[in-house]
Formats: C-alpha cells, structure tokens, sequence
C-alpha cells in the first residue's frame, strides 16, 4: 500500500497538508488593479460546476501548445515563428493570464479552495512563464544559447526567490517586481512588436531606431539584447531584492537561510559552464535542462511551504548536469553531446515525474479529485 504523500511529504506534512488551507497575497500590481473588473465580469459568467483546477490547467494548455508549435518551427528557436504562431502565442497569454486570474474566485464560489488547488495555481504558474518566455526569446531570435539561457535563468531564480520568500513569511507579494501580470503584459507586447515589425527589428542597433540614445554603452547592441537585460532587471531585479529585504526583516539572513538561495544559482552556473564546452548543436538539450531543472527547485519551495517541511538547501536532481559541467571539457566532442541529451531525458523525467507525482499525492492525501469538483459532504 502506498503511504499517502509518499515520496512527496512525511506524516507530519501530510497532517499539515489536512489542516484548513490558508494563504496570503499581497498583490500591489497596477496591471491586476486595471484588469480586475474584467476578471470579476469573467468570473461571474464561469458555471458553478467547473472545477478552478480545470481552468487552471486549460490556460496552462494553450500556453503549452504554443511553444509546442514554436519549438516544431525550428527546436532552436534561432527561427522567429510565424506570424499565426506570435499570434497564438498573444492569444495564449492573455488566456491564461484571465483564466489564471478567475480560478481563485471559481474556488470560493464553489467553496473548493484547497492546497491541491494552491498547489496547481502556483505550478502552473512557474510553468507557464518558463514556456511562454522561451517562445518569447524565439520571437526575437535569441535562439538556445547564453542570452536565452540567462533570461530563463533569471526567470528561474526570481521565481525561486519569491516562494523562498513565501516560506519563510507566510505571505506571497506580488507586484513590486515580481508580478507575473507585468511579466506577461511584456511578453505580448513583444509578440506583437514582431508581427507589426517582423523579428528583424529586434536584430537592430538599438542607436539606430534612438539615435540620442548612442551616448549610452553598447549602444550598438542588438535591441534583443537590451529588452532581455533590461526585462529581467527591471521586472526580476527589483523585485528579488524585495523579497531578500523582507526576508531579511521578519527572520533575519543568517548563513543558514542565505545558503537556500545557492542552488539555483548553481544551477545557472552549470548551465553556462555546458554551453561553454560545447558546440553550438548542444546547446538547445543545456538550455532546456536548466529550465525543467529550475522548475523542480521551484516546485520544492512551493511543496515545502505547503507541507510545513524544512527548508532543503540543494536538491540531487542538479547533481548529474553539475557534475557533468565540470566534465565536458575533458571529454570527447560526440561524449559531450551524449551528456548533454542525458541530462536532458533525466530532467525531463524528474521535473515531469515531480509535477504530475506531486499532483496525484496531494489528491489522495486530501480525497479530492483533480479536474472535477469533491462531492459536498
């Protein structure tokens, strides 16, 4: 017989599992206060007998199935995609962001709210922002390589930070930089700046389309460059420092708490040794294991402040791409490649494996079903 939670949570978290669900956002976003009459005159028209988790998990489809056609394009996604797949992928973002917005009021409405629900939110959340900048980064030809690698990796440590923060404090803050809405707001406006403008534009000298703006350093760097720099400083940078201050004032920042942060960037580090060792052909399998590893790391804090479990400062997913970082430089070119598509598979199944598996054992510590609503007892 399988434990219930097993290998996802101990006794002692499922128990804490079992208890009332409770959480606390802080949303100070501007897009969410704009939007909100929208997403309530959406939500009113949702039927009483659709479950929040299959509106959740339909966003995360539509965004899922664009990048599926992005990465059908071209897999190294150095091919802009077409016009009908910017528009998609617009189309796709706009959905979820509604339909991420409405699941919540879906859940009180029907009095559903749960950690199976909380659980599948945040998931699909992280998830869907990993894959919709990836087709992001095609849309302006970044292509598998050091610039995406550094945008799905700042992705990846800002969202880690921010469930860090969130175990620690209780409370989830959005908008001070964080925000998914300003994240997906930017994306879109970037897929339609490629169908207005076709992906050359962002192949520009950015002194050339400002010409007042060639005093600034790297003036003669690609527009893509500095959308990518200045996306990930302005809407991740601030708001990591936010959630690092916040931290450190409710619990201080002791070596111990400082130490949690060293995985992802870690990770990230391990990422950019790969792609250094190893031909451009590679590069796509690197890029895309770091990406479905920062998701498992995501995924532990969401599981952990969930479950009420400690804070584990690495997980042994990392190990193999860590190890093998360090090892492709001493190795054959072919075996470098092999390691490189096995880091792949293995990641794919572990990040797969821990999203679905935790999906399953929430449910049955709960005794609820996952697409449809529990029965009213």
């Amino acid at each position: 017989m399988i434990r219930d939670g097993w290998p996802f949570f101990d006794e002692r978290e499922v128990a804490h599992l079992r208890e009332p669900h409770r959480f606390r956002t802080v949303d100070l976003s501007l897009v969410s206060r704009l939007l909100e009459p929208y997403w309530q005159w959406c939500a009113d028209r949702v039927p009483a007998s659709i479950a929040p988790n299959a509106i959740t998990l339909t966003g995360f489809a539509l965004v899922l199935g664009v990048f599926v056609a992005t990465l059908a394009g071209d897999v190294t996604l150095r091919a802009a995609p077409s016009p009908a797949v910017c528009a998609a992928a617009i189309a796709s973002i706009f959905a979820f962001q509604t339909l991420d917005a409405i699941d919540g009021k879906q859940a009180r409405k029907t009095g559903s709210s749960s950690a199976l629900g909380n659980w599948i939110d945040h998931a699909c959340d992280v998830a869907s922002v990993q894959l919709a900048m990836a087709t992001t980064g095609a849309s302006i030809g970044l292509g598998c390589g050091p610039a995406l690698l550094f945008l799905l990796g700042s992705i990846i440590v800002n969202n880690f930070v921010t469930h860090w923060e969130t175990r620690h404090t209780g409370t989830l803050h959005m908008g001070n930089g964080t925000s998914i809405y300003e994240a997906q707001l930017t994306m879109m406006a970037v897929h339609g700046l490629t169908l207005a403008f076709g992906p050359a534009l962002w192949s520009r000298a950015i002194a050339s389309l400002v010409p007042a703006l060639v005093v600034l350093p790297f003036s003669d760097a690609p527009l893509r460059l500095w959308i990518v720099v200045l996306g990930v400083g302005l809407i991740g940078g601030v708001g990591m420092v936010g959630s690092v201050l916040r931290v450190k004032r409710a619990t201080g920042l002791g070596g111990g708490r400082a130490l949690e942060l060293a995985a992802p960037a870690m990770l990230c580090v391990a990422g950019a040794l790969s792609l250094r060792a190893l031909d451009e052909s590679a590069w796509m399998p690197v890029t895309f294991s770091v990406a479905l590893l920062g998701l498992r790391l995501i995924a532990g804090q969401i599981l952990g402040q969930l479950g009420g479990g400690r804070v584990r400062a690495f997980d042994l997913a990392v190990v193999p791409l860590l190890v093998s970082s360090l090892a492709l430089p001493l190795v054959p070119a072919r075996v470098g490649v092999a390691l490189a598509w096995a880091n792949l598979l293995l990641s794919f199944v572990v990040t797969v494996g821990t999203y679905v598996g935790a999906t399953l054992a929430i449910a049955r510590v709960l005794d609820v079903p996952v697409l449809t609503l529990p029965p009213r007892r």
